[in-house]
């Protein structure tokens, strides 16, 4: 269903089917919560609030209200914090783990590859004439923050659930910048392809991360 209403979506945008646009987009975050819900023994509370919120986001850029870009800016922020209690707290489980020079110098490197990048990406923003440039900074700070912790606790020790998270963050970054390439550059239409993409694979990945360590037992 997941799939099915990506598919849909893009398919729907390219022709302008307004009416098949809002139907199918609704159904993405649903279908891969309920995909969620399925696979695990027992919901978490903060992963289904999380995706409520990226639900209300998706809703909000479809009827587009009155200072919409705002509400889905601070809903995004909303979300990215979410993630970045599990975050912490899956750090907090590396406690243990033995710090060697080689991974104290693999972190500053990342560090310092992260921080090159995230200049970059501001210099771009204010360049630009945005609104609400305030909000788009407090959300890069926390992608930065996300970001570098993720990398840390995969340097510390690689899992697959790590794994996941660490590419469930890449596609959030690629997916927050081309929205807002696209806000600007409206005339390029592949744009609006690509940012729907990346956002599908970042909730498949996500979802995943907070599927693994919480699947229904197999039948006996």
């Amino acid at each position: 269903m997941f799939s099915i209403a990506s598919l849909t979506y893009i398919l729907a945008g390219i022709y302008q089917l307004e009416l098949l646009i809002l139907i199918s987009k609704s159904l993405i975050v649903p279908s891969i919560l309920l995909y969620y819900i399925q696979g695990c023994k027992a919901p978490e509370n903060f992963v289904v609030f999380l995706f409520l919120i990226f639900f209300s986001a998706d809703i909000v850029l479809i009827t587009k209200p009155e200072n919409s870009l705002s509400w889905v800016i601070c809903l995004y922020i909303l979300s990215f914090i979410v993630i970045l209690f599990s975050i912490v707290k899956m750090l907090k489980e590396d406690n243990k783990e033995l710090i060697t020079k080689k991974k104290v110098y693999n972190i500053v490197g990342i560090v310092f590859i992260y921080l090159f990048i995230y200049f970059q990406f501001i210099d771009f923003i204010f360049v630009l004439n945005f609104e609400y440039k305030p909000l788009y900074l407090v959300a890069s700070v926390i992608l930065l923050l996300m970001s570098i912790l993720t990398t840390v606790s995969f340097i510390l020790k690689r899992t697959m659930k790590k794994t996941l998270l660490l590419i469930a963050i890449f596609m959030m970054i690629c997916s927050s910048f081309i929205y807002v390439c696209q806000i600007y550059y409206v005339e390029i239409e592949s744009l609006y392809f690509w940012s729907l993409i990346t956002q599908s694979i970042f909730y498949f990945f996500l979802i995943n991360y907070y599927l693994i360590n919480n699947k229904k037992e197999e039948a006996v």
